[in-house]
């Protein structure tokens, strides 16, 4: 009996370990952020970083390409209208504290109040992080102006992560910036 025993556990033993099944590398690995696991390891998408892609990376600049004004106040807050001919010169200023940074170069005098309204712009702010504020102006030239809409906001979304288009405002003051971020 014993000689029977031995060869046969021998044989279990044999083809029990002869079997190479590939080890999964990536079972029970998470990665966030829309990061995808090779060989065990998370390859983070742009702008995150970190073992599971869950650092989000601050951008070395951030440059804003356009401003689209998507809707924005028809009157001034108590009924009348921003110009005495019905219709407005739109401006766009974009502040840093104090400084003005971007003075749309572009006054459409004159316009009827078509919505949406984009202003071409190649504005790099001064800090990826910053607070800023963005203003929406009815530039009447000599005869003063009107602020539209103004709104502060940062560079990235309300998650804390930077994406493109960035919608500023809310009801019937929004703004949509389109803007490129180098890492």
């Amino acid at each position: 009996m014993k000689k029977l025993i031995i060869p046969f556990l021998s044989m279990l033993l044999l083809f029990s370990c002869s079997k190479d099944e590939p080890i999964d590398l990536c079972a029970g690995v998470i990665c966030r952020n829309g990061g995808n696991c090779i060989n065990g390891d998370c390859d983070c998408p742009e702008g995150f970083s970190g073992p599971d892609c869950s650092t989000i990376d601050v951008p070395r600049k951030v440059t804003i390409k356009s401003i689209k004004v998507v809707d924005y106040p028809s009157v001034k807050p108590d009924g009348t209208s921003w110009d005495d001919i019905g219709e407005h010169d739109p401006v766009v200023k974009i502040y840093s504290e104090n400084e003005t940074l971007l003075w749309s170069s572009t006054i459409k005098q004159n316009i009827p109040y078509t919505k949406p309204q984009t202003f071409a712009c190649d504005l790099v702010l001064p800090e990826s992080d910053g607070r800023y504020i963005i203003r929406f102006i009815d530039d009447d030239g000599i005869l003063g102006s009107d602020q539209m809409m103004g709104w502060f906001f940062n560079a990235y979304g309300l998650f804390g992560t930077y994406s493109s288009p960035l919608t500023v405002g809310s009801g019937d003051s929004i703004f949509e910036l389109t803007m490129d971020f180098d890492y």
